[in-house]
C-alpha cells in the first residue's frame, strides 16, 4: 500500500482538536513524563554542547588569524576580518547543527511524541534520528536549518558593521548617539523576526520524517509549510508560547534579582544578606521555570503535531513508571492498552503507524481514532472509496461524500 497523508488533511483532520485542547493535553502529559524528559533532555544537551564545542574549537583555531591578519588594515581591515572569521564561525556551527544537533534533537522531540501513546522515552528513542533510514533527510534538514541561522547571522553582522561600526569609527556618528542606538535595535528585531521565521518553516519538519520513513525531505517541509499555511493561527500560537514563556520569566525574575543586586550596594550588612538570597533564590526559580517551560513547549509541539496529523491526543488511560536513568530502555506494558490481546507483541521503539486511507480498518496501538475520515461501512461504498483514491490527486479537495467530519 502507497502512503499518503489524509486527503482532508489541511482543512479537517484534527480540527476538532481545538488550541485549549491541546495545553491540556500537553500539561497532562508533561506532569507523567517530566522527569524521563528532563534526564534524556540533560543527556541531549550535554552531547550537544560536545558538539558545539567541538565546532567552537575549530572555529577558533580557524577564524582568530583571519581577524588577527585584517587588524593589519586599520579599522576598515580588522572589522573585514572579525566579520570573516564571525563567518567562519557561523559556517561551522551550521554543519555542526546538520550533522549531529538536528538530529539529536529530532530524536528527542519524536520521542516525546510517541509517549502520547504509552511509550516511554529510551535513549535509543533519542538517537534514533541516526538510523539510515532517516538520517539523509534529518541531514539535509539539519543544513538548511543551520544554514538560513548562519546566513541571518552573517546579514546582522554586515549591517552592524556598515550601518554602526564604520561610521562609529570614522567619526561620522558617536558610539552612543540615538540613531546609533535605533540602528543597533532596528537590526536587533529584525534578525530576531527572521531567526523565528526561519524556525516556524521547521517546527514540524523533522516529526514527518519520523512518521514515514519513504517522505522525503521535501515532502517533510512541504507537509509542515500546509500545516501553517492552513492553521496559522493554532501554529502560530504553539510556536510562540516557548519565546512568550521566557520572556515572562525573564519580567518577573527581573524584580526579585534586581532588587537583590541593589540591596548588595547599600553597604549595610542585613540588607547585603538579603539581597543575596533573593539573588540566588530568584536565579534558581528562573533556572526551573525556563527548564519547565522548554519541555512543556516539546510536548505542546508534539500535541499539535498529533492533531495535525491525524493521530489521537488523548493517549492511553494510564502510563506505566519509568526510571530516569537516560540508559535504561523500555518495556510495553499491559497498563496502555498495547500489545493487543491475542498473543501480538510490539516493539516500543517501532515507529507508529500509518494513518488507514478511507475504506480501511484502523491499525497499530488503538490510540487512534478514524472517525474523523472512514468512509461508510457499506462494502460497496469502501470499494468505491478506494476506487477513487487511487484515480484521485492525493492534495486535491475531497469529494463532499468523503469530507471529515468530528466522530
Amino acid at each position: 500500500m502507497s502512503y499518503e497523508m489524509p486527503v482532508d488533511f489541511t482543512r479537517h483532520v484534527g480540527h476538532e482538536v481545538t488550541l485549549g485542547d491541546m495545553y491540556r493535553v500537553a500539561w497532562r502529559q508533561f506532569g507523567r513524563h517530566k522527569w524521563p524528559a528532563l534526564g534524556f533532555g540533560l543527556l541531549g544537551w550535554l552531547v550537544a554542547a560536545a558538539a558545539l564545542g567541538t565546532a567552537s574549537c575549530v572555529a577558533g583555531i580557524v577564524g582568530f588569524p583571519m581577524g588577527f591578519a585584517g587588524a593589519a588594515g586599520g579599522p576598515t581591515g580588522m572589522m573585514a576580518g572579525q566579520l570573516a572569521s564571525r563567518a567562519f564561525g557561523a559556517v561551522v556551527g551550521a554543519l555542526a547543527t546538520g550533522f549531529a544537533i538536528f538530529p539529536l534533537w529530532s530524536g528527542y522531540r519524536w520521542s516525546v511524541v510517541r509517549t502520547y501513546d504509552g511509550h516511554p522515552m529510551s535513549g535509543e528513542g533519542l538517537f534514533s534520528g541516526f538510523r539510515p533510514e532517516r538520517y539523509r533527510k534529518l541531514l539535509i534538514l539539519g543544513l538548511l536549518n543551520g544554514g538560513l541561522t548562519a546566513g541571518i547571522q552573517v546579514g546582522m553582522q554586515v549591517l552592524l558593521l556598515f550601518a554602526v561600526v564604520l561610521p562609529a569609527a570614522r567619526g561620522a556618528t558617536p558610539a552612543l548617539s540615538i540613531p546609533t542606538v535605533m540602528s543597533v535595535a532596528s537590526i536587533t528585531v529584525v534578525g530576531t523576526a527572521a531567526s523565528w521565521l526561519s524556525e516556524l518553516l521547521f517546527l514540524l519538519a523533522s516529526n514527518f520524517a519520523f512518521a514515514e520513513d519513504r517522505a522525503s525531505w521535501q515532502t517533510c517541509l512541504n507537509y509542515n509549510w500546509r500545516i501553517l499555511t492552513s492553521r496559522p493561527g493554532q501554529f502560530l500560537a504553539v510556536f510562540l508560547t516557548h519565546p512568550g514563556a521566557m520572556l515572562a520569566i525573564m519580567l518577573v525574575a527581573a524584580f526579585p534579582i534586581g532588587g537583590g543586586i541593589a540591596l548588595c550596594f547599600t553597604g549595610n550588612i542585613a540588607a547585603i544578606i538579603i539581597g543575596v538570597l533573593l539573588v540566588v533564590a530568584g536565579g534558581l526559580a528562573t533556572l526551573v521555570a525556563t527548564v519547565a517551560a522548554a519541555l512543556y513547549s516539546a510536548f505542546l509541539v508534539a500535541a499539535f503535531f498529533r492533531a495535525g496529523y491525524g493521530y489521537s491526543v488523548q493517549g492511553p488511560e494510564s502510563v506505566p513508571a519509568v526510571p530516569l536513568a537516560p540508559w535504561s530502555g523500555g518495556e510495553t506494558n499491559a497498563a496502555t492498552g498495547w500489545p493487543p490481546a491475542g498473543g501480538a507483541t510490539a516493539d516500543p521503539r517501532a515507529p507508529l503507524p500509518p494513518i488507514p486511507l478511507p475504506g480501511e480498518p484502523p491499525t497499530g496501538q488503538g490510540t487512534f481514532d478514524p472517525g474523523a475520515y472512514l468512509a461508510p461501512q457499506d462494502p460497496q461504498a469502501k470499494l468505491d472509496a478506494l476506487d477513487g483514491l487511487e484515480r484521485r490527486d492525493p492534495f486535491a479537495d475531497p469529494p463532499p461524500n468523503q469530507k471529515a467530519s468530528p466522530p
